[in-house]
């Protein structure tokens, strides 16, 4: 391994080690985390996912498909807290000022009920 690979290794790590103060900013938080963009964070998967896919399909490089897999990972990962967060944690746990840690946490039971879950209404095609 070269000087550049071993660099553009330590780079995958550091780049990975990013993502943790916000992973856990997102599990212990108690709010809705409306301070946190949902848009920056589908455009950095969506940008993550194209340089995967183009290091898979185009490049062929390990390192790279390596680096930008992690990338795609972590950032859906954030994506799918916040989402969490702002769209289904305060129907779930039925109370304000809970954050995913207490949730697991908990020994409370944490579903939702009938009436928070949308009717689904059937389409009937024509043949």
């Amino acid at each position: 391994m070269g000087v550049i690979e071993a660099l553009f290794l330590a780079n995958c790590g550091i780049s990975v080690a990013s993502y943790l103060p916000q992973l856990v900013k997102l599990v212990k938080d108690k709010t809705d985390s409306a301070s946190v963009s949902i848009g920056s964070w589908m455009i950095w998967v969506y940008t993550s996912a194209i340089s995967f896919i183009y290091a898979l399909f185009e490049n062929g490089d390990l390192l790279f498909m390596l680096s930008s897999g992690l990338a795609v990972f972590f950032c859906a990962l954030v994506l799918g807290i916040l989402a969490f967060n702002r769209h289904l944690k305060f129907r779930i746990a039925g109370r304000q000022n809970i954050s995913i840690l207490d949730m697991v946490k908990s020994e409370e039971s944490f579903d939702l009920e009938p009436e928070m879950i949308p009717e689904v209404i059937p389409v009937k095609i024509d043949e």
